[in-house]
C-alpha cells in the first residue's frame, strides 16, 4: 500500500469530524436532561405536598444519573476516536517499516495495542509526547477514566485503583463527569491528534518517507 501525506492528514481530519459530532451530541444530551431536572424541581417546589418523598428522590437521582451517563458516553467516545487514530497511524507506519530508518519503530504485528505501547511507538518515531505542548498526562487520565467506565461501571475498584489514584480518586469512589469534562477532553483529543500529525509529517519528511 502506498503511504502518502494525504493518508496522514486524513487521520487527523477524521478525529476532528468525530469530535465535532460528539460535541453536538453530548451538548444536546446534557441540555435535555438538565431541562428535565429543572422541570422536576419546579414541579416539586410548586406542590411538594403532592409528591411521595421516596418517588421524588428516585426521580431526581434517575435524571442526574442519565445526565452523568451522557458524560460517560462522551469520555468513552473521545478516547475511542483517539485510539483509532493511533492504531491507524501505527498501521500505516508498518507499511514502510521495512525501511532501515523505521525498522525499530514497529515492534509487533499491527494488532490491538494499549496506550502505553502507542506511547512507546510515538517516542520511537521521534515524537516527544511527554514534553509541552503535549498534554500526555491528560491522555493517560482519559484512558484510565474510559477503562473504569467501560469495565467497572464508573467505580473505583481494586482493579483500577492504582491507575486512578494519581487523579484524586480512591477506592469506592464513583467517577464524576460533567459536560465540561467532555468538552475539555474533546479539545484534548482534537488538539493532540493535530499536533501528532504535524510532528509525524515533519519527521517522516526529514527521513524522506513522505512526499
Amino acid at each position: 500500500m502506498k503511504f502518502t501525506l494525504t493518508h496522514v492528514h486524513a487521520l487527523s481530519e477524521l478525529v476532528r469530524l468525530d469530535m465535532m459530532t460528539l460535541e453536538e451530541y453530548c451538548k444536546h444530551g446534557d441540555s435535555f436532561f438538565t431541562g428535565r431536572l429543572q422541570r422536576f424541581y419546579q414541579e416539586y417546589k410548586a406542590e411538594p405536598e403532592t409528591w411521595d418523598e421516596d418517588h421524588a428522590v428516585d426521580m431526581r437521582n434517575e435524571l442526574q444519573t442519565h445526565r452523568e451517563y451522557n458524560a460517560y458516553f462522551g469520555l468513552m467516545m473521545a478516547y475511542s476516536s483517539f485510539e483509532q487514530y493511533l492504531q491507524r497511524l501505527y498501521t500505516y507506519t508498518g507499511h514502510v517499516a521495512t525501511i532501515p530508518a523505521l525498522r525499530d519503530v514497529i515492534f509487533q504485528p499491527p494488532t490491538r495495542m494499549v496506550l502505553e505501547e502507542f506511547g512507546r511507538f510515538l517516542r520511537a518515531v521521534g515524537i516527544k509526547i511527554s514534553d509541552p505542548p503535549y498534554e500526555w498526562n491528560k491522555i493517560i487520565k482519559l484512558h484510565a477514566l474510559r477503562n473504569a467506565i467501560a469495565h467497572q461501571g464508573g467505580e473505583v475498584t481494586r482493579e483500577n485503583e492504582n491507575r486512578l489514584k494519581p487523579f484524586g480518586y480512591k477506592l469506592g469512589d464513583d467517577i464524576k463527569a460533567t459536560i465540561d469534562d467532555v468538552l475539555e477532553n474533546i479539545r484534548l483529543v482534537r488538539e493532540t491528534a493535530e499536533m501528532l500529525t504535524k510532528d509525524y509529517v515533519k519527521i517522516m519528511r526529514e527521513k524522506k518517507l513522505l512526499k
